[in-house]
């Protein structure tokens, strides 16, 4: 629990200290010119955006907030993300960034079908939970006959 206590605490400065420090580590260790700059600052960005969006989906999650925790599959993918981009930072080989990317898109593509089976649960609960002579009533159609009654024409 109290592993994923850090990992929900850590999200929010995690979106700006990773990409703040692939951008600083990666442009001092391995910039070779304007374009290597270039391209970490556009990959540090979509880090972050990618980061935040994960972020959101997993802190607008009502057990993430009830338990003010992630769940284990967020938080060992979280883990995973930090490294990779800590490994990132301080070698030179642009080959060090294919995990830190790929386990950024497993995080965040875990965040959202997370958010979606929660989501999913809480409406069918719902739906469940309301009486059933009103659930039937919503299913079938009026029988009773439809009058339109148009206004008069002036």
């Amino acid at each position: 629990m109290v592993l994923r206590r850090a990992a929900y605490l850590a999200l929010l400065p995690l979106v700006v200290v990773l990409p703040t420090w692939l951008l600083i580590a990666r442009g001092v260790v391995a910039a070779d010119g304007a374009t290597d700059v270039l391209a970490t600052i556009v990959v540090s960005f979509v880090l972050f955006v990618v980061l935040g969006v994960g972020a959101a989906l997993v802190v607008a999650r009502r057990s993430s907030r009830l338990a003010r925790a992630t769940s284990w599959a967020d938080a060992a993918v979280l883990l995973g993300v930090t490294v990779a981009l800590a490994a990132a930072g301080v070698t030179t080989s642009p080959f060090a960034v294919v995990p830190a990317v790929l386990l950024v898109l497993a995080w965040f593509w875990l965040a959202l079908y997370e958010f979606v089976a929660e989501a999913r649960a809480r409406v069918r609960a719902f739906v469940d939970g309301v009486d059933p002579r009103v659930r039937d009533a919503m299913r079938r159609r009026p029988d009773a006959d439809v009058y339109v009654i148009r206004p008069p024409s002036p």
